[in-house]
């Protein structure tokens, strides 16, 4: 009995605790955004959420389960990227610079020497 009580608090709390700072976002990356815009995407996550959490189960574990999967896939498609980049597999790096400290392939080099090439084969 006292769980579902905490448990309830803690949707009281942290909910709009969540819609805020998602307010606060867009307030930051688009401070011309009226204020009835903002109010409706609050409205808006703030039902999101609700609706969400009032799936019944199946359905919010195979929601849960999809977005997990997106998550693993992801990190590995970052870590095999990373390492294929780490490896030389990148564009051709910009390791010298032009008379305007401009970054230019070592080829167009003007100004000192070029930089080591990153990778696993660096000093």
């Amino acid at each position: 009995m006292a769980i579902g009580y905490l448990l309830a608090f803690g949707y009281a709390i942290d909910i709009p605790g969540k819609a805020t700072a998602f307010v606060a976002y867009l307030a930051f990356w688009w401070p011309t955004m009226p204020n009835g815009a903002r109010i409706v995407s609050m409205l808006g996550f703030l039902f999101g959420i609700l609706g969400l959490n009032l799936l019944i189960l199946p359905k919010y574990g195979a929601v849960e389960f999809y977005l997990t999967v997106f998550k693993v896939i992801s990190i590995v498609g970052i870590i095999i990227t990373a390492v294929a980049v780490a490896a030389g597999g990148g564009p051709t790096p910009l390791l010298g610079t032009d008379v305007n400290y401009n970054p230019v392939a070592c080829a167009l080099n003007q100004i000192g020497h070029c930089l080591s090439p990153p990778g696993f084969g660096c000093n």
